[in-house]
């Protein structure tokens, strides 16, 4: 061994050097590593198992792939295909296919920044009004809530100074340092009454924000028009909630952002006397730099996303089928066994196919070429105090350095939860928007500006119900799947105080004609005049309160049955009289009388109850208690009829009413029920333009002013019942059938 070598293996300055760089080359190795071990860990991590595995990227493809069987040509269910207009990229991504901008990462949307910008400044200022002392102090608890590891690195480091100086002085300050340890306890017991606080606070601001938007969905919700239910857009997925996690997550966001600030101001603080604090610190900001600019979110881009895989299709189908509505075609049709092997079948088919959003899918699988840049710069703060030890080991003491790598530690820390909140708020903002576009969401039924005035009110006459004009009517519904129009080249009209029957058989266009008089629908061609004037013309809700409905698509609604009858007449609906005598006309006085809380009794409660380890069979108070909650009140298909008239009838004493529309209100009432109910519509004709769609002809035809025969969306016959009887056409077809059974039935008892 010569005299060099030992030299300088007796160097205490060379063996640091030499110990580091060996130091710094395996650590650097390690997170390099690491990084990409985890990036493909992020990228193909099998879904059940959650492990890495070398073997796992040949089967990575089929996880992502959906065959031909379920996707659309057997496209690759994470693959990119540009379409025919370049602007357009198709994704599919597990079971769905997603339409959006072909964009670069580095394209920034100016015109949606400032959209979203305006949106939350509108959402902040929404919420503000809600409740602005809990706004504020919620922002200002979690920002102070926040600093906890700043306070914590100042204590640790006035203890670290002192223990430092005592080793190189040989005394120690047992004050300073009790009196620093003793604020760091007295501060962690502060930190959990903080907690706790902000707990409470937060509670009461969640129920006034989730509380405020409910409303504004409900009201945006009963506004919807039905052509525009017919686009079969959902918005289900869209709840209030979405308002209050936005809003915790911008005020987390906050907080976390001024925890970065307050730390790095203390890294600076720490490391300035070295003159390496400014440097340091920019390190420490490089991976947050790079995540924004080469992160792109699914979530911030303009998208149509549509499940297209056939077995999680029919698996939704199926599921619905475990609804309260199908219980009884389920249980009397003994299909539970297909239903479940069909569930089973299609589950089995689907696979490993992955069935979240689509968002969530692309969030979980980001590009390596992103991810590995990204994760490497964490640790460059690191490798920067390794090569300023290694090159200048005697300008760093050891306390600078556990405190500095202490401090990156919980900046790190920081910068996740930072990363993390920015792509949360990313998704926030997008669900925000969408629950912002409900309430402006376009309707297809047009408001007009002419308010509806009553002919008699015109003329000085007295009124005699509406008059109606069709004119070349034609209308197919949104979306059809048919080639026919459900209305074709319809004209026709109604004379004021008519009383009108439609018949024809089933879809023969008869409810579709009701419903454009009505205007739940708008015309694709030609007009419909009421009182000389286009129907389109009129405030929406001027002439509808004019008008009153019954069909047998009418529900109950899940109130009091005092409601349900008296919501017919809303200025009205606690005028227990008026409500009664409505009921009596519609059938549905002893079904009440049958109730035990008679008018109170709510058919089919909309409660929340469910139980743990209890059944009402257990001889135990909380069996007992069970047995005690409130049941829904059965009744029959007749009875729920009987009290759907009623509302009707309740509308009627409204006043009001110039134009009836009756779609087959009885098909589920007894023969007496149904002749006491036409009997009663009758006699409440005066004044009014009444339509009626029946299929039995009995009690309404003799005595029509006109009926008007239907087949395949168009007018065949029209004129009083004698006239179409000796017609020999359509009408008379279809009465005839009618009357020979009953003809065939005195024949076989004579």
């Amino acid at each position: 061994m010569t005299d060099s070598n030992r030299d300088s293996r007796g160097d205490p300055q060379i063996r640091s050097k030499q110990s580091l760089y060996i130091f710094f080359t395996i650590e650097a190795s390690a997170v390099i590593c690491s990084h990409v071990g985890a990036s493909f860990q992020r990228l193909y991590r099998v879904q059940k198992l959650g492990l890495l595995v070398p073997f796992s990227l040949f089967f990575i493809p089929q996880y992502r792939r959906s065959s031909p069987q379920k996707m659309e040509k057997g496209k690759n269910s994470t693959s990119s295909k540009p379409q025919a207009n370049k602007t357009i990229k198709t994704l599919y991504i597990g079971v769905y296919r997603v339409l959006m901008m072909d964009t670069s990462i580095f394209t920034f949307d100016y015109a949606k920044w400032l959209s979203n910008i305006n949106m939350l400044f509108l959402f902040i200022q929404q919420v503000y009004e809600i409740a602005p002392h809990l706004v504020v102090l919620s922002i200002l608890l979690s920002v102070l809530k926040d600093q906890e590891n700043v306070v914590f690195l100042v204590f640790e480091t006035r203890i670290l100074r002192n223990i430092e100086l005592a080793l190189k002085e040989g005394t120690m300050d047992m004050q300073a340092i009790a009196r620093d340890i003793g604020l760091r306890v007295l501060w962690v017991v502060g930190a959990a009454v903080l907690e706790r606080w902000i707990a409470t606070t937060q509670q009461a601001l969640r129920t006034r924000v989730i509380s405020y938007y409910d409303g504004k969905i409900l009201a945006a919700k009963l506004k919807t028009d039905l052509p525009t239910l017919d686009e079969n857009l959902s918005d289900d997925h869209v709840g209030a909630s979405a308002a209050w996690y936005c809003l915790n997550t911008m005020i987390s966001l906050l907080a976390q952002v001024m925890a970065i600030f307050s730390q790095l101001a203390f890294i600076l603080r720490i490391a300035r006397s070295n003159q390496h604090g400014l440097i340091y610190a920019s390190l420490c900001t490089v991976k947050p730099i790079l995540h924004v600019l080469l992160q792109k979110s699914l979530w911030t881009i303009p998208r149509v996303v549509e499940a297209i895989d056939v077995n999680f299709l029919r698996m939704r189908a199926l599921r619905y089928l475990g609804e309260n509505k199908f219980r009884l075609d389920v249980i009397s049709g003994d299909i539970e066994q297909y239903i479940m092997r069909e569930f089973r079948r299609a589950q089995k088919l689907l696979g490993d196919t992955p069935t979240e959003s689509p968002e969530i899918i692309d969030y979980s699988f980001p590009s390596l070429n992103r991810v590995i840049p990204i994760s490497l710069t964490e640790d460059l703060p690191m490798f920067y105090l390794v090569l300023i030890a290694f090159l200048k080991p005697r300008n760093m003491s050891l306390a600078t350095i556990a405190l500095l790598q202490e401090s990156s530690g919980f900046l790190k820390m920081s910068f996740s939860m930072l990363f993390h909140y920015v792509d949360s708020l990313r998704q926030r903002v997008g669900y925000l928007e969408q629950l912002f576009s409900i309430e402006t969401k376009a309707q297809a039924i047009k408001d007009g500006a002419l308010l509806y005035q009553p002919l008699a009110e015109e003329k000085g006459t007295p009124e005699h119900g509406l008059h109606i004009e069709l004119r070349n009517v034609s209308f197919a519904y949104p979306g059809t799947k048919t080639t026919k129009d459900a209305l074709s080249d319809v004209s026709l009209t109604i004379h004021p105080g008519q009383l009108v029957v439609i018949v024809g058989g089933n879809g023969s266009g008869k409810s579709t004609l009701l419903k454009l008089l009505t205007r739940l629908y708008d015309v694709n061609s030609g007009s419909i005049l009421i009182n000389t004037k286009d129907i389109r013309s009129y405030k929406l809700a001027s002439i509808r309160q004019s008008m009153a409905t019954l069909s047998q698509d009418h529900q109950l609604f899940p109130l009091s049955v005092g409601e349900n009858i008296g919501l017919g007449f809303s200025d009205k609906v606690d005028d227990e009289c008026m409500i009664g005598e409505a009921a009596k006309k519609g059938g549905a006085e002893k079904i009440i009388q049958k109730f035990d809380k008679g008018l109170e009794t709510v058919l089919e409660p909309r409660s929340v109850q469910y139980s743990v380890n209890a059944k009402p069979s257990d001889d135990t108070l909380l069996g007992k208690e069970m047995k005690a909650l409130e049941k829904t009140a059965d009744v029959s298909g007749g009875e729920r009829q009987r009290l759907v008239a009623s509302r009707t009838f309740m509308r009627l004493n409204s006043g009001k009413i110039r134009f009836m529309a009756v779609d087959e209100p009885s098909s589920a009432l007894d023969p007496e029920g149904e002749l006491e109910l036409f009997n009663n519509f009758r006699a409440a004709r005066q004044g009014k333009t009444m339509v009626f769609i029946t299929h039995r002809f009995g009690h309404l035809t003799k005595y029509a002013d006109q009926i008007i025969c239907m087949k395949e969306g168009k007018i065949i016959e029209a004129g009083v019942h004698a006239h179409l009887l000796a017609l020999d056409g359509e009408y008379a077809k279809m009465y005839n059938i009618q009357a020979q059974a009953f003809e065939a039935v005195a024949t076989a008892e004579t």
